[in-house]
């Protein structure tokens, strides 16, 4: 298998960031773009309808023009109208129960992994919940299998702390960074 060839990054934010090989990896693959020709902005949180675009991108699936509007907070003339439209077809998203997106909204880690789980095709693992390294996962929560499953596979391994010893945080309500997701996203489609 040929070795992947990786562009230069051309943002000062991103230099010695510890999510710097990631998103050099899925800026090479044109994936990612920055906000501006040297601004990334790793540490940014992401909107559920940025999300969308990044998720969609990674699988190289064009978001049509949108016909039906699946939520009723999504302008037709917005930039994401297309990528949200595709994933609710797609059945990765279904909106909140009042028929709204919600597409500024920042996505929180647990929303984030699940989406990722549901368009890569990965199934959740049966995984020992008992077995959870996180202190603050309920292991009740719809969310948990999609956590777990992603620590099992290395894909995430939780929050350190200044020393890079692991703490047994997840976070699953916080929002996800734009470094986050390009750590996620690198290394459940290797």
């Amino acid at each position: 298998e040929a070795e992947e060839e990786l562009v230069p990054l051309p943002f000062t934010d991103t230099v010695g960031h510890w999510a710097e090989s990631y998103i050099q990896t899925l800026y090479s693959r044109g994936v990612v773009s920055g906000y501006s020709e040297t601004s990334f902005g790793p540490d940014n949180q992401l909107t559920r309808a940025e999300f969308s675009k990044v998720l969609l991108n990674l699988y190289g699936i064009s978001a049509p023009p949108v016909i039906e509007n699946p939520f009723k907070d999504v302008d037709s003339e917005a930039w994401y109208a297309g990528y949200v439209a595709k994933m609710k077809e797609m059945g990765v998203i279904q909106g909140y129960s009042d028929g709204t997106f919600r597409p500024d909204q920042s996505i929180n880690r647990a929303e984030a992994l699940k989406m990722i789980f549901v368009i890569a095709g990965k199934a959740v693992d049966d995984v020992d919940l008992s077995a959870s390294p996180f202190t603050d996962v309920d292991l009740n929560a719809w969310y948990a299998p999609y956590v777990l499953s992603a620590y099992k596979a290395n894909i995430v391994s939780g929050y350190r702390d200044a020393d890079g010893n692991l703490t047994g945080l997840f976070g699953p309500g916080n929002t996800v960074t734009r470094g986050e997701i390009a750590k996620i996203a690198t290394l459940i489609f290797q």
